[in-house]
């Protein structure tokens, strides 16, 4: 460690899950000679209960050696919105969704970049099967509208073969600039076809 400029760094995601037991661990890692030389920088990231559980006794030690902590509400629906415009500029494809569109999903995300991703995913593949040149509000309220789920439900214990979008594979597991590419080049093909 002292004749190398490197330092180690450990990152746990979803760390509020992680056993007490396993965090001391990392903590009785970190350091040497009685917390004097501090040998690995370790980046703990989880939700709103992982603070929480530093209030243990268990977990007291630990929460004291905590030099920066960065709480992250959820995101307000401008910054999801920009975060839509980047992803569908990045993919060429800023003409995809109109502006209505961008912000009703941006409003309904529940100010949650996972669910943001999930909805503007749904929608495109929706657009696609219907061969939509461009995705607007009647698609995300046909989607999305509670009529619609209640229907869904008593559609599905009927035996027809119309898709959970929960369970379809990889939706919401993909990137959003990925989902607007794959769309884009979906267009595209059935424009050729047409």
């Amino acid at each position: 460690m002292k004749n190398t400029l490197y330092k180690p760094v450990l990152l746990v995601d979803e760390a509020q899950e992680v056993l007490s037991v396993c965090l001391n661990e990392i903590r009785l890692l970190q350091s040497d000679h009685f917390d004097s030389k501090s040998l690995l920088t370790c980046v703990l990231c989880g939700d709103m209960r992982l603070p929480q559980r530093f209030r243990t006794p268990q977990l007291a030690s630990l929460g004291t050696r905590m030099r920066l902590r960065l709480n992250i509400g959820p995101y307000r629906p401008k910054s999801l919105l920009e975060l839509l415009q980047h992803g569908l500029k990045h993919a060429g494809a800023e003409h995809l969704m109109t502006k209505e569109l961008k912000q009703t999903l941006a409003e309904h995300a529940a100010g949650n970049l996972r669910v943001l991703n999930t909805l503007a995913a749904d929608s495109l593949v929706a657009a696609a099967e219907k061969q939509l040149p461009q995705l607007d509000e009647k698609l995300f309220f046909e989607l999305f509208s509670p009529q619609r789920a209640r229907a869904k439900k008593t559609v599905k214990g009927k035996g027809t073969k119309e898709r959970d979008r929960k369970g379809e594979k990889g939706t919401g597991k993909l990137y959003l600039t990925e989902m607007i590419r794959s769309a884009t080049c979906l267009r595209k093909r059935y424009k050729k076809k047409i």
